[in-house]
């Protein structure tokens, strides 16, 4: 193991409930890099927050070990594992300074003055915070609140950020600036970071890697390509990005990939097929064995001729794309399709044509059937 990386093995929580043990997280292991930029990612009650906070030393794990720079910290109280913090608030001293407020950590440490004043000044020159060291927090905007809460963190140089939803009270346009600003200083200090959010966006454009988290356990892990472009469960394909489902029936196997026939006849052969996990079986409808999963891009639209029937519901200009909405009867749900330019002959209420294009397609197959 590299000496500066952190390493969590079998990590698990429960919580005592009235009807039974609660499992919060459930045996999640994963590595983390010394510089790496790591992001939990998945929806609420999923675990990932409760990960972190194990990882902190806010809360105390059930079973499994943490390991820091090759010392186990499983059982170190958070005052002494020397990591940074960020929250979703803010939790700044609003009668102190901005200065006040990013010294006081250094201050409880009984940080020599000498030193005090230039880590301080250093930290929040980074930041872009310097000509802001005298006001206090209600003279800041959200974004520089969070920018002082990120210095504060920073400022007695832990050996790992912590960053729990930072940018959840921020509007849409400020959260792109902020989440851009977080990682210009993760790379400019080589600090490892663990990230948690719910938005699939922010994790996909700031992370070295993500491990997405579903009902307390790690789904798939790797980086964020990766897991667009390989989803490993009809979970993950379906909350990274936008997905559409065709169950289908096994027609053959075609080396790696599958050949499966949808309903209404058509035959698609894709070069990747992945079996299912007992859990995820139900959600392939009685009579199917597989499902074809296909992402918005990788459909096309014609009025005349295509792999399967649809009417188109919406349409609407998202400026860089025009999005479809259609309903299929081959289709498990609504069918998006992310056009460059609009159809020609394809409008809102009208008869048309899908065309998957099966070398960007995956198809799942049911236990037993891979």
């Amino acid at each position: 193991m590299p000496e500066r990386d952190l390493v969590i093995r079998n990590l698990t929580k429960r919580f005592a409930a009235a009807g039974g043990d609660v499992v919060a997280v459930d045996s999640v292991s994963f590595q983390v890099r010394a510089t790496e930029f790591f992001t939990m990612l998945g929806p609420s009650g999923c675990g990932k927050t409760t990960t972190l906070r194990m990882i902190a030393g806010l809360e105390s794990a059930s079973a499994g070990s943490i390991v820091f720079a090759g010392r186990d910290f499983t059982s170190v109280p958070a005052q002494q594992r020397n990591i940074g913090m960020v929250f979703q608030s803010y939790a700044l001293f609003p009668h102190l300074t901005i200065f006040e407020n990013v010294a006081y950590g250094l201050r409880l440490r009984r940080i020599p003055a000498a030193e005090l004043k230039p880590r301080i000044e250093k930290i929040l020159d980074l930041l872009q915070l310097g000509a802001l060291a005298g006001r206090h927090p209600a003279d800041l905007s959200g974004g520089q609140q969070q920018r002082v809460s990120i210095a504060r963190a920073l400022v007695y140089d832990p050996g790992m950020l912590l960053l729990d939803e930072p940018l959840a009270n921020l509007d849409a346009k400020l959260r792109v600036l902020m989440r851009e600003e977080i990682r210009r200083i993760q790379r400019r200090l080589g600090i490892m970071s663990l990230y948690v959010t719910h938005d699939q966006e922010e994790a996909m454009s700031v992370s070295d890697r993500l491990a997405v988290f579903n009902l307390g356990r790690l789904m798939q892990l790797g980086t964020p390509q990766e897991v667009y472009a390989a989803p490993a469960s009809l979970f993950v394909a379906d909350f990274i990005g936008k997905a559409n489902f065709f169950p289908a029936r096994l027609a053959g196997r075609v080396g790696a990939g599958a050949r499966v026939a949808l309903a209404g006849g058509a035959e698609i052969a894709t070069p990747r097929a992945m079996p299912l996990g007992a859990e995820e079986a139900p959600r392939i409808p009685a009579g199917c064995d597989a499902m074809l999963m296909v992402r918005p891009a990788a459909i096309g639209l014609d009025a005349r001729a295509g792999d399967v029937s649809c009417r188109i519901g919406r349409v609407q200009f998202l400026g860089g794309i025009i999005r479809y909405t259609a309903t299929a009867d081959a289709a498990l749900g609504e069918v998006t399709i992310d056009a460059q330019r609009p159809v020609d002959g394809v409008g809102e209420g009208a008869a048309a044509w899908l065309r998957l294009a099966a070398a960007d397609a995956i198809v799942y197959l049911a236990a037993g059937r891979a």
